[in-house]
């Protein structure tokens, strides 16, 4: 029987919006159980539009290996920050997102594999306001 343990392995969780949180919070729980270091960013993080990074967040994200995105309800400022430095750092990736929200991704992430062979990542565009919306 394989054995897929991964001990030792850092993990950055980064969420879209405040009700992605609990997502986050529990691939963190069932991470840990399986022994990754995962760091989830506070929800106060995501309470107002941030200019820069929060100091330890990026700290956080620098020691990652692994950038593992949640936007299911929405793409807040400071998720696509933290998305964008992931990608300026050459972290491996892997971004779940609600359909809504894959538009707003597409220029960072090759979303069909097909397609991915000359695929060259662009930054994720900035918004005015708390979250992007999709209409």
């Amino acid at each position: 029987m394989l054995d897929y343990t991964v001990t030792g392995m850092k993990v950055f969780i980064s969420y879209g919006a405040l009700a992605d949180q609990v997502t986050a919070l529990r691939l963190q729980a069932l991470a840990a159980v399986n022994g990754l270091t995962v760091f989830v960013p506070p929800a106060y993080t995501r309470q107002e539009v941030p200019t820069l990074l929060d100091p330890d967040v990026a700290q956080k994200l620098s020691a990652s290996e692994v950038v593992l995105g949640v936007v299911g309800s929405g793409l807040s400022e400071a998720c696509r920050q933290e998305l964008n430095a992931g990608l300026d750092q050459r972290k491996h990736m892997i971004v779940m997102s609600d359909p809504t929200y894959v538009p707003l991704l597409r220029p960072a992430f090759c979303i069909k594999p097909s397609g991915c062979r000359s695929f060259q990542p662009r930054p994720i565009g900035t918004q005015h306001g708390g979250t992007f919306e999709v209409n």
